[in-house]
């Protein structure tokens, strides 16, 4: 009997390091998303409204790994990616500083179509710098993660009322000219 409850001690300790394993990697995958998503290399040699299928693919080789499909579609459909890509570009900015990212919000056991998610929500300070300027931005990220072994994110939205990004994409030149 002593055996017995021994190892159900054990198999109840094992998952729970499984589970807290597992949120350390969807949170990880959230983290080097934020990441990529506020780099200047990353847009460098991007060549939005040029060719839309050749922007959609240079969007998948640098976000794609982190997208479930309908991820990567819906990443694509919000224009988050162009938001970023303007307001970097029309700033001309070299670099991007202070970045914290902190989550805000987590909330779990959402079952939706068979499949298990985590949401988060993530508040993430930046600066944006060019040669004459410093631009301080905080930008609302909600993102919805598989709850599986993948951590891949199914779909990422910025509340567009409270982000910088978005108020800077409004003022931009790309935005008045559509």
């Amino acid at each position: 009997m002593k055996n017995f409850i021994k190892i159900i001690l054990l198999m109840d300790i094992s998952l729970l390091l499984l589970i807290g394993c597992s949120s350390k990697e969807q949170e990880k995958t959230i983290d080097n998303f934020i990441n990529k998503l506020l780099s200047v290399k990353t847009y460098e040699d991007v060549t939005f409204g040029e060719d839309l299928d050749k922007y959609e693919e240079e969007s998948k080789t640098n976000f794609g790994e982190y997208f479930t499909e309908n991820g990567f579609d819906t990443l694509m459909a919000n224009t988050i990616i162009r938001f970023y890509y303007t307001v970097i570009n029309e700033n001309n900015v070299k670099d991007i500083t202070d970045i914290k990212i902190v989550k805000a919000k987590e909330s779990e056991n959402d079952t939706y179509t068979n499949y298990e998610f985590i949401y988060y929500e993530y508040e993430v300070s930046y600066k944006l710098k060019s040669d004459d300027k410093s631009i301080d931005m905080t930008d609302y990220m909600v993102f919805k993660v598989m709850k599986d072994n993948t951590s891949i994110i199914d779909e990422v939205s910025i509340f567009k009322e409270k982000s910088s990004i978005f108020i800077e994409y409004l003022n931009s030149k790309d935005y008045q000219i559509n």
